[in-house]
């Protein structure tokens, strides 16, 4: 078997203090456990401009033109109807929206982690699948919806007619005439069928952070002028120089946006419970999809996050007149002391509310009691309380096994 080196020294040898809570030695490894992912999609935009021009009329340079005047002017035209444009533009904002959702945002583009990359591929093909039917649905019923789109515009152009004849009375044009052009410009700025299916492109580009790659590759000998050489050692030199900050840059970047996530979700439990002295509908919602989101994000194994959700999700399954307030309270308490605990760690400030029992900024005993209590140290039942402080202890559900 080949031995692996080990990942501690590895970090020691790029000038990483391994001492450091903030940096795991893991960390080099950690970025495999996760893909880069940049999705690419692109349509017919389905608009176009038009002017005067297109419709055959010359109104001469001192004719006011309609689009400074029109509210209904000639100017940007949308060319498919009014339903089908939005279910285009949905379909789009939903294909790049699926990588936002499972992944964290770093200095190399979005990072979808190993424990999200199925969720994400599923849903990625799902909305890809349904951006094609679309397109396929827009090659199959092409003259359908070219119809619709001027039973749309029927309105528009007579309108557009009667207030260009206002502004230029000696407009040479009738107005059946004009509208007849009106449509037809819309319709000569719409591609023929195949060539409509062909603007549609969808895809996802993956790759892995490149970072490892470049730690482990040599400089180059300075050879004089060569550009490519100048370049080569350009890239790796800074890449090797920097190398220490952006690993610490990564964890922060997979770090900071989880913790504060779970910091605002179990904060505003908490003051739904405050104020109402129950669990409102929607923050129960937002706990559970809470859950889910850790679970998938969470690829970095943080214990803390992990013991805490691990609370929370048995709580959450419980019917809610079964569910013991007190200990959901408590949980909440831990698990949003905790995620505080690392945001203080990178620097972060979020906003803390002592009235629901939290610390602006938790110390060392503040964390200490929190991990106990989630079960990531070892119970002191018989120890003496914290000075300034009552030996008052939580009810705890047992950890899943």
């Amino acid at each position: 078997m080949i031995s692996q080196p080990d990942p501690r020294q590895r970090l020691t040898d790029l000038g990483i203090d391994t001492s450091d809570m903030l940096i795991a030695p893991e960390v080099i490894e950690q970025m495999r456990r996760g893909i880069l992912c940049h999705v690419s999609v692109h349509a017919w935009s389905a608009s176009a401009r038009l002017d005067e021009a297109d419709l055959g009329l010359n109104l001469g340079p001192e004719t006011p033109h309609l689009q400074h005047h029109d509210p209904l002017r000639l100017g940007a035209k949308r060319l498919l109807p009014r339903k089908l444009d939005q279910q285009l533009e949905t379909a789009i904002r939903n294909v790049r929206d699926s990588v936002y959702d499972r992944a964290f945002k770093t200095t190399w583009g979005y990072f979808v982690p190993v424990t999200a990359y199925a969720g994400w591929s599923q849903v990625f093909e799902e909305r890809q699948a349904a951006f094609f039917a679309l397109r396929d649905r827009l090659v199959r019923e092409y003259d359908d919806w070219r119809d619709e789109l001027i039973g749309e515009y029927q309105t528009v152009a007579r309108a557009a007619y009667w207030r260009a004849k206002r502004i230029y009375p000696s407009i040479e044009v009738g107005e059946e005439d004009y509208i007849t052009r009106y449509l037809e410009a819309i319709l000569a700025q719409i591609p023929a069928p195949e060539a409509l299916g062909a603007e549609f492109t969808c895809a996802a580009v993956k790759t892995f952070i490149p970072l490892e790659d470049y730690l482990n590759t040599p400089l180059p000998e300075e050879a004089g002028d060569d550009p490519q050489t100048k370049m080569e050692r350009d890239v790796l030199g800074e890449a090797q120089a920097t190398g220490p900050e952006r690993l610490v840059g990564f964890v922060r970047d997979v770090t900071v946006p989880l913790c504060a996530l779970v910091h605002e979700v179990t904060m505003s439990a908490l003051a739904s419970i405050s104020k109402q002295e129950s669990l409102g509908g929607s923050s129960a919602r937002g706990l559970r999809n809470l859950v889910i989101k850790v679970r998938e994000l969470n690829f970095l194994d943080n214990a803390d996050l992990d013991a805490g959700i691990n609370q929370l999700e048995l709580l959450m399954e419980q019917d809610p007149k079964d569910r013991p307030l007190a200990t959901l309270t408590a949980v909440l308490q831990d698990l949003a002391t905790l995620a505080l605990a690392h945001l203080v760690k990178f620097g972060e400030q979020p906003r803390v509310s002592r009235d629901l029992g939290l610390a602006d900024l938790p110390d060392e005993v503040v964390i200490t009691r929190a991990r106990r209590n989630l079960g990531l140290l070892p119970s002191e039942e018989e120890s003496d309380p914290v000075p300034g402080t009552r030996a008052v202890r939580q009810p705890r559900l047992a950890l899943a096994c």
